[in-house]
């Protein structure tokens, strides 16, 4: 079976020439997961629990907690807790850089258009 020609989520080049190759299997399926569940949907940010990780990557929760605080420390995402004592949810943020050519342009100043 192909995949559909106009259903997709814009990914950044970035992200395929700089980090898939650093990345473990599961960072990248973390990644991928909130590439989807962000940019997907046009949005920075959205509240990914860790049972949603889980069930998208198949792997177990301590080698997902030991690959979020990796891509956290690679600069890739960033990790907020919100909520009550026992009633707290994780909302993971995909860092943005100012321009999505940063790695071509970096003395460029930042976010200008082109296509």
């Amino acid at each position: 079976m192909g995949l559909p020609a106009l259903n997709f989520t814009n990914v950044p080049n970035v992200f395929f020439e700089r980090w898939v190759e650093k990345l473990s299997h599961v960072e990248l399926k973390i990644m991928l997961l909130m590439i989807r569940k962000t940019y997907g949907w046009h949005k920075q940010r959205d509240r990914i629990s860790l049972s949603q990780i889980v069930d998208y990557t198949k792997s177990s929760r301590t080698r997902i907690s030991e690959a979020l605080k990796k891509l956290e420390e690679y600069g890739l995402i960033k990790k907020t807790v919100a909520g009550t004592c026992g009633q707290q949810q994780s909302v993971y943020e995909i860092i943005i850089e100012s321009s999505n050519n940063s790695d071509q342009h970096q003395n460029g100043g930042g976010g200008g258009g082109g296509g």
